[in-house]
């Protein structure tokens, strides 16, 4: 209960920082709206490798929301960045091309992370039980919210853009 606590708190933190950043209450929601596929990213672990859930997964789980809340930022940093040095480029083509800019850095540290943690994960070059669940289940979780993160984030972006257009402040 305790490791839940401390995750809760580490979401407000975060959220708050970003809000601090971002100079915005809704663009920490886009980007933390990933954390809860990381869970499922986890589970599906589990049940594939037929792990139980023990603290190690949830530590694993508890530094895999960071990473993935830091592919989420690359995301949106880059749409509002773009927003401001292509100002001639409409919303749509904005998001594609922060989604094209951002694709590679984001599979690229994804998949060589995942590399990374799947020598320790299955045992590879010598067993280490205290710490595969926590490399399996950051490595695999990474993957999965990774590939979901390039679709949800920009998808989400679009969506609260249709929102402002509904009372007048969309972008455009």
């Amino acid at each position: 209960s305790s490791l839940l606590r401390a995750m809760a708190l580490a979401c407000l933190v975060i959220y708050t920082l970003m809000a601090t950043l971002f100079n915005s209450f809704v663009k920490p929601i886009i980007v933390m709206s990933v954390i809860p596929f990381a869970f499922i990213g986890v589970f599906l672990t589990l049940l594939m490798h037929g792990l139980p859930l023990s603290m190690l997964v949830l530590i694993g789980l508890t530094g895999l929301m960071g990473v993935v809340v830091n592919n989420s930022i690359l995301l949106v940093e880059a749409m509002d960045r773009l927003k401001h040095e292509r100002p001639d480029l409409r919303f749509n083509a904005r998001v594609i091309e922060a989604g094209r800019q951002r694709l590679r850095p984001i599979v690229l540290t994804s998949v060589t992370t995942f590399f990374g943690v799947a020598p320790l994960g299955y045992g590879i070059g010598g067993r280490e039980p205290f710490l595969e669940h926590v490399a399996l289940t950051f490595g695999w979780g990474l993957l999965f919210t990774a590939i979901v993160t390039l679709y949800l984030v920009p998808t989400m972006y679009v969506a609260l853009n249709q929102i402002k257009g509904w009372i007048g402040q969309a972008d455009t």
